[in-house]
This record gives C-alpha cells, sequence and structure tokens, in this order.
C-alpha cells in the first residue's frame, strides 16, 4: 500500500513506530502520550500537545509524507522534553508557540528529522530557552491584520496564527486556550495557533499544583529515556546536555529573596525584658526584640518586555516578606529610561490596587538609582526586577542590591558591576 493510501490515523501508527525503529529518545516520549484525533478542527488545524495527549487533524496528516508526519510528532515530542506545556504562564499563547517552534527545530534538524516546508528555524535563536526566545519575539512590531508571510526581522509567522489571524494579547479582551480559571483547572480553549505550521503547543490541563507535578514527572521521564539512548548510542551530545540543563536544580527564588531581604533587618537584643525561658533557672537573659527593617527600595524594569504577572508577582512577594517586620517602608519605582513616582506599599490594599504604568521605551538602569537619591531616599537594600538586557548602570552606592532577572540564561551573562544576581525562571507567580 502507498503511504498516500493510508488513512491519517495508519499513517500516525506507522510514523510512531518508525520512531521506535530509528530514534529511541524521541519514541520512549512519544508512546508516553495519548494520539487523539481531532475530526472536527476543533482544537488544532495542524497537530498540538497539552503534555497528556497530541491531537492531530487528518486533513493535515493526509498532505505530509511519511517522514513529515514522523517529524511533527517529534516536534510535538520536543514541546513535552522542553517542559513547555507547563511554562507558559500568562504569556500570549501564539507568540509562545512560535517561540516554542524556535527552541525545538534546531535541536530536530540535528536529530536528522524532516519537517514540512516552512518550519521556523533562525539562527540568532539556537541554544536559547522558550522565555527568552518569547521576550524578543513578543516586543517586536507586530504586523497590521491580513498581512501574512514574513515578521518584523525576517521572522515568519509573526503576529499571525495557523488561519492568519491575529494572536490575543494578555488583557486584551481575547479569549487564550487553556487559561487558567483561578486556581481551577485549565479548561479547553479556541484552537490552538500554530505560527510555525508544525504542530502547536496548549497548557497542560490541570491546575497549577498539578501542572507542578507534571513537570517534575516529565525530568524525570527526560533523563529515563536519555539514560536508555545513551546506552544504545544513539542520544546526541547535545541532545545529552539539553536533558542535563533541563534537569538541573532550581532555587526558589522567593526563598533567595527573603534571605537577601532578612539578612539586612535588625535582629537586636534588649536587657529591658528578660528572657522568659531563662528565668525559672535564675538566668537574667536579653530578648529577642521584634525584627525591624527599615526602608526597601524595588526597582521594576517596566520597558515592555518584562510580564505584568511578574511584575506583580515580585511585589507581591515583596510585600508579603516585609509584613514579618516592625517599621518596615516598602518603595516602588518602575522605570525605563525615565521613572514613575514613588509608590509606598504599606499593606495588601496597596498592592491590589497598584497599577503598572505604560512604559515602553528602552531600558536604563541609572534613572532608578537617581530617583531614590533625588527623592532622599536611604533603604537598607535595592531589589531590581529586570530582563537584564541593559548594559547602562549607574555607580555603586554601597546599597545592598539584588538583580532579579526573569530568564535562567540571561541571568547566568549577566554581570552587573556591584550586587547579587538572582535568577526568576519561567514564570513562577501562579
Amino acid at each position: 500500500m502507498k503511504t498516500s493510501d493510508l488513512s491519517a490515523k495508519k499513517k500516525i501508527e506507522k510514523a510512531r513506530a518508525g520512531l521506535v525503529m530509528d530514534q529511541p529518545f524521541w519514541a520512549s516520549i512519544c508512546l508516553r502520550l495519548e494520539m487523539i484525533e481531532d475530526k472536527a478542527g476543533g482544537l488544532t488545524e495542524t497537530m498540538a500537545t497539552d503534555g497528556k495527549s497530541i491531537y492531530y487533524y487528518p486533513p493535515f496528516v493526509d498532505a505530509l509524507s511519511l517522514d513529515e508526519v514522523k517529524g511533527v510528532l517529534a516536534h510535538e515530542v520536543g514541546h513535552v522534553i522542553l517542559l513547555h506545556p507547563y511554562r507558559r504562564g500568562n504569556r500570549d499563547l501564539s507568540d509562545f508557540n512560535q517561540a516554542g517552534d524556535y527552541a525545538v527545530n534546531p535541536i530536530l534538524k540535528e536529530a536528522g528529522f524532516k519537517l514540512p516546508e516552512g518550519s521556523l528555524d533562525e539562527q540568532a535563536f539556537h541554544g536559547k530557552e522558550v522565555e527568552s526566545i518569547y521576550t524578543i519575539i513578543h516586543n517586536l512590531p507586530k504586523k497590521p491584520q491580513g498581512q501574512g508571510g514574513q515578521g518584523p526581522g525576517g521572522l515568519k509567522g509573526q503576529g499571525t496564527g495557523a488561519d492568519g489571524s491575529q494572536p490575543d494579547k494578555p488583557g486584551g479582551g481575547g479569549s487564550q486556550p487553556g487559561k487558567p480559571d483561578k486556581a481551577g483547572p485549565k479548561k479547553p480553549g479556541p484552537k490552538c495557533p500554530d505560527p510555525g505550521g508544525t504542530g502547536g503547543v496548549m497548557d497542560y490541563p490541570g491546575t497549577p499544583a498539578e501542572t507542578k507535578q507534571a513537570m517534575e514527572e516529565q525530568k524525570i521521564s527526560n533523563i529515563q529515556a536519555a539514560q536508555v539512548a545513551k546506552k544504545q548510542g544513539r542520544l546526541p551530545g547535545s541532545l545529552d546536555r539539553l536533558i542535563e540543563d533541563l534537569n538541573e536544580p532550581t532555587v526558589d527564588w522567593r526563598e533567595v529573596l527573603a534571605q537577601f531581604v532578612d539578612s539586612y533587618s535588625k535582629n537586636d537584643y534588649t536587657w529591658s525584658k528578660p528572657n522568659r525561658r531563662f528565668l525559672g533557672s535564675g538566668m537574667f537573659m536579653p530578648s529577642l526584640q521584634s525584627p525591624s527593617l527599615g526602608h526597601v527600595v524595588v526597582l521594576i524594569d517596566a520597558s515592555g518586555s518584562v510580564s505584568e504577572v511578574e511584575l506583580r508577582g515580585l511585589v507581591s512577594e515583596a510585600s508579603g516578606i516585609t509584613e514579618m517586620y516592625e517599621g518596615v517602608e516598602l518603595s516602588v519605582i518602575f522605570f525605563d529610561t525615565r521613572t514613575s513616582d514613588i509608590l509606598q506599599i504599606t499593606d495588601e490594599t496597596d498592592l491590589k490596587k497598584l497599577k503598572i504604568p505604560k512604559m515602553s521605551g528602552g531600558t536604563d538602569y541609572k534613572p532608578g538609582f537617581k530617583a531614590i537619591d533625588k527623592n532622599g531616599l536611604t533603604p537598607v537594600c535595592v531589589v531590581v526586577l529586570t530582563d537584564g538586557e541593559c548594559s547602562s548602570f549607574p555607580k555603586d552606592r554601597g546599597v545592598p542590591t539584588l538583580w532579579v532577572i526573569n530568564d535562567t540564561e540571561t541571568a547566568k551573562r549577566f554581570k552587573p558591576p556591584f550586587g547579587d544576581v538572582l535568577a526568576m525562571p519561567g514564570n513562577e507567580t501562579d
């Protein structure tokens, strides 16, 4: 029987069998995912995965060669291996899909897979994580609706879905597939966008806690599959390093932030209030006064490359930390090449009323620190949330400073002239 005579279901089965024979690493992950036929094209007009299943649209499969079907299956598996169904957060789904394609496709091509014509690949994005690529893509000017073809900077399909429609932007009133309903499971949404035409990625269908658990389980599956392929001598060195990086132990940025702030609190002892624990034994010992902190300034990069949910997440964490202390002042200053008014956060009510100013210029770290001096602020420490894509630093004022970078790879390269650097990977502000 000719390949062209195979039904979509049979072609999928044959392609999976081919993976088992030729690509054991990819096959191991693929076989864990349920294949679901989307006859009506309600979820996808190509293929799409949510980390539990792969959905396929029969007319799309019919139009591909067997090798291309194998390549698209591997593409979907690649999204899962790179943990894309668990990492989107509040990012725009269409742009995230495009970024995911740029992250996956170079790996597939190196492994020898054949992808449909027009698949997304840019040398500048090779080796970058999906969040880094997303930041670049999301901040490119979008083409007016109805204009297809090449996007800004030669990026194919930029600003359009698989059907040529404009993607919905966060806060723009449009619906997004799989957007979480408060803390409940993510619900099925409209059709999954696929700007690259090689298969899309959707959110994992679970609560935030379930999604986090599924991501940890997938990391284990990645390691197990890699070990099997490695023993067979069929795991490329680049893929081996990628799996190692993905499963590198991560530090909870909230804990590091809390430790940083706490290290500058004033925990003084007083003799005026004896420690009751020792009075019974006749010992007169000092007691620890309630910890106080002083003034903390949070400088937040609002140049457009840091998402609103990340901005609110950092302010929320800083606010929560300072509730442990007496006499604390928390000042928030947004900046790009200018600064916002100083916002004083004293309680949760102030936090809820906080409005993120619309600032979309470049990034310059000097204005934020100048605002501290200009307004006579004397903070015990400064926390800066930024994308790290800036080299305009102020002089060191001798104030303890923590630079929180919203991307792991950028954090590795970020070398400020003073202060400590902390990565806030992905979007963990659910």
